[in-house]
């Protein structure tokens, strides 16, 4: 079964729409190519904390963010 995804790319992009998704499950894509996956707590001016699924959280600055998305719920 597929899924509708909402994909956030761009750094203005990501900044403006973000906040939009707090409290969701989101992706994040960083620029060494690696991706963080969690739970969006906050969105702050210059970064964003967001739980993993062991609860840890992390802090993702937002000129590290290449692009953001999560999974649309039908």
């Amino acid at each position: 079964m597929s899924k509708k995804q909402i994909r956030i790319s761009g750094a203005d992009e990501v900044r403006k729409r973000l906040p939009n998704l707090t409290r969701r499950s989101v992706n994040l894509v960083l620029r060494n190519n690696t991706v963080v996956f969690g739970i969006l707590d906050e969105v702050r001016d210059d970064h964003v904390v967001v739980s993993n699924m062991r609860k840890k959280k992390m802090r993702v600055a937002f000129d590290t963010i290449v692009e953001a998305y999560t999974d649309v719920d039908p």
